[in-house]
């Protein structure tokens, strides 16, 4: 079974910028699944998956440069963490266009567990920072 993947306020992470791009993020998700619930054709949710990467390239460049600004200590665990989600999201990217034209259900699987254990667990300790550490941006 599929798990649905949507928005919710225990997503946020009380950091403005990241939690609008984690809204985006999650949105982007969301769409893939959609698509391909509806069975959309290969070429559309392949577009879909390519804005998903474009986004999540653009959103760990921002949140690193971000955790920066506030001196947070795990910084460099985190680009790793980031590095990892990199690898494995073009490995599902690869997997889906060498594929039918379906999302796998272990794709859809990684985007939940990314959506978990990444936003509500990993991405919670820098906020946790911020609160107790001024930008210096």
């Amino acid at each position: 079974m599929r798990i649905q993947l949507q928005w919710d306020q225990s997503l946020k992470i009380g950091v403005a910028a990241m939690d609008r791009d984690h809204e985006r993020l999650v949105a982007a998700m969301t769409e893939i699944e959609t698509l391909n619930a509806k069975k959309a054709d290969k070429p559309t949710i392949g577009k879909a998956i390519e804005r998903l990467g474009a986004l999540t390239v653009k959103h760990f460049a921002d949140e690193e440069r971000y955790m920066g600004s506030i001196a947070f200590p795990d910084l460099a665990m985190h680009k790793l963490i980031h590095q990892d989600l990199l690898a494995k999201f073009q490995a599902h990217a690869k997997a889906f266009a060498a594929g039918d034209g379906s999302v796998s259900e272990d794709f859809n699987n990684f985007l939940v567990c990314w959506l978990r254990a990444h936003i509500r667990g990993i991405d919670a300790r820098y906020a946790q920072h911020a609160a107790r550490t001024p930008a210096k941006v």
